[in-house]
């Protein structure tokens, strides 16, 4: 039965297509490329564990045992001091720009109510934009504070008594920003809209020109008195108003089905989504003109924008919290800054100035990618 399967002309075949592919080095990066690429990604870049989450401390009346407290939540590596305040008040621009993500509010006479070991009450602020986060650094706080309890306790047990190890040193009290509830699907819609936009727009209109060459009509197109830009954009407007299309279709859905916010400025939402749209069409019209046939430029369009779109956007995983050349690596990412921009403009409520950086690097994107195109499309017959 094998020497019939393993006859000479099967095994004939057989060299040939090795041939075929040994001689084919796009296809061997394919073969042994792709694998390697993901392993990296899936095996670095995926993680679960928060580490080194911004934290605001707020402490009017600053003391060895709040600061004992702080030094043992710092210490602990999933969190990182970045502001220490003296005002009772927690500044939203900090949630707001991002510089922090969760507060510690220690409340006024901290001190002298642990020194005469009555029970303290500490506020922790959450922005809830990330869920995810949010729950993990939530968890990660209340840990570190109940073994500060228990150590406080049996250091009190120690002086006065079994007694005394039953009475907490503090309490928490804890209030989540943007997010109340901590919705998962607040979270995962804006994420899910970066996607679908990114994707299918890069993946459609990567295939755009590479058709024509295919079905032999790229020639008539050569011939005729039309420019390189002309070509360029008659390719590109009808995926813009498709791309449209997809977004007004989920908005309405997130809106009306799963009753995501849309707390900023509807009209900045759609200028943001209008900038990131050119951008992915000008990474798929790239992609159409290099790419040899239908069958690569829809490959090469998912590996470009859906694993990136998934994985190095911030979507599911913190950038943060990956290792630091693949946060480098999470720079390039439009599809980042685009779900940066929707979440604050829809859950966060925020102006359009605080976002202008990223429109403005969606936009060099965008020009990025076109004026590589216009210099790869060649308008005549080779």
């Amino acid at each position: 039965m094998i020497s019939r399967l393993l006859n000479r002309r099967v095994r004939a075949v057989a060299v040939m297509e090795t041939l075929h592919i040994s001689r084919d080095p796009r296809l061997l990066v394919w073969i042994f490329g792709l694998p390697a690429i993901l392993l990296l990604l899936f095996g670095y870049a995926i993680t679960l564990d928060v580490n080194e989450v911004p934290m605001i401390v707020v402490d009017p009346e600053p003391s060895s045992e709040s600061r004992e407290i702080v030094s043992s939540i710092e210490s602990s590596g999933y969190f990182k001091v970045v502001s220490w305040e003296k005002e009772p008040i927690v500044k939203d621009e900090l949630f707001i720009h991002d510089v922090a993500k969760i507060a510690l509010v220690f409340p006024t006479g901290f001190q002298k109510q642990a020194k005469r070991k009555e029970m303290n009450t500490v506020q922790v602020i959450v922005d809830g934009t990330d869920n995810n986060v949010a729950m993990i650094a939530m968890g990660y706080l209340q840990k570190i504070l109940n073994e500060y309890n228990l150590a406080a306790s049996m250091q009190n047990a120690a002086k006065s008594g079994a007694a005394a190890l039953l009475k907490p040193a503090i309490t928490t009290q804890s209030r989540v920003w943007y997010n109340p509830e901590l919705k998962s699907r607040i979270f995962i819609i804006p994420g899910l809209m970066a996607i679908i936009l990114g994707m299918m727009n890069v993946i459609l209109t990567a295939l755009c020109i590479v058709r024509e060459k295919e079905r032999g009509t790229f020639e008539q197109l050569v011939v005729t008195p039309l420019q390189k830009w002309e070509l360029i954009f008659g390719k590109m407007i009808p995926y813009f108003f498709l791309g449209m299309l997809q977004f007004f279709l989920v908005i309405l859905v997130s809106r009306y089905f799963f009753s995501v916010p849309i707390k900023g400025s509807f009209w900045e939402v759609i200028i943001v989504t209008v900038v990131f749209l050119f951008a992915g069409l000008g990474q798929g019209l790239l992609i159409s003109i290099i790419a040899t046939s239908q069958a690569v430029a829809v490959q090469f369009a998912i590996l470009s924008s859906m694993l990136p779109g998934f994985i190095l956007s911030g979507f599911v995983f913190p950038v943060e919290s990956m290792p630091e050349i693949v946060q480098y690596i999470a720079t390039i990412v439009p599809a980042r800054y685009y779900l940066e921009a929707l979440r604050g403009l829809l859950i966060k409520g925020i102006s359009f100035g605080d976002i202008s950086h990223k429109v403005a690097f969606l936009a060099a994107v965008t020009g990025f990618f076109l004026t590589l195109s216009f210099r790869k499309l060649k308008k005549h017959i080779e």
